[in-house]
């Protein structure tokens, strides 16, 4: 074989091997940045949810920031921030302290919230594909074997 081609053969080798690792880089800094955005007013469909007792959210996420202001039944809203590293989030809902830890869990967003007395529970927020409707389950028990409620919400 001669120089020359021998010099073009690998500078090709080369620059696919590059043109290769810049894609795989691009497509794994893709994938992680698919996680669902959770971002819009939201309304109960109290036909598909067993405990409607939230009447409407509107969630304002920009990662790794979530808040969340949900307005019960009642009417008296309350807001409650997030953030999904897993830290400590510190809010006080009706009163009461409660620290909440978030993460993901694939796409879908866990929170595990505890109170000062011991209480915990855990609540898994998911989104369809389209994005257009939140499911919410709550579960008292650690391994969120069985859920206490189910809260399906839609994106106005």
């Amino acid at each position: 074989m001669n120089i020359r081609f021998l010099a073009i053969r690998n500078t090709l080798w080369a620059f696919a091997l590059t043109l290769l690792a810049v894609v795989l880089t691009a497509g794994g800094l893709f994938a992680q940045s698919q996680k669902p955005d959770f971002s819009g007013q939201w309304e109960i469909d109290k036909e598909k949810s067993t405990r409607p007792d939230v009447v409407s959210e509107t969630i304002n996420h920009k990662e790794p920031k979530v808040v969340i202001t949900s307005t019960p039944a009642n009417g008296d809203s309350f807001t409650i921030r997030l953030t999904t590293d897993g830290k400590d989030n510190l809010n006080i809902v009706g009163g009461r302290e409660m620290t909440a830890q978030t993460r993901w869990e694939g796409d879908k967003l866990v929170t595990l919230v505890r109170d000062p007395k011991g209480m915990q529970f855990s609540e898994v927020r998911s989104l369809s594909e389209d994005g257009h409707v939140q499911t919410i389950e709550g579960f008292m028990d650690p391994g969120r074997k069985q859920a206490m409620f189910r809260r399906v919400m839609v994106k106005r």
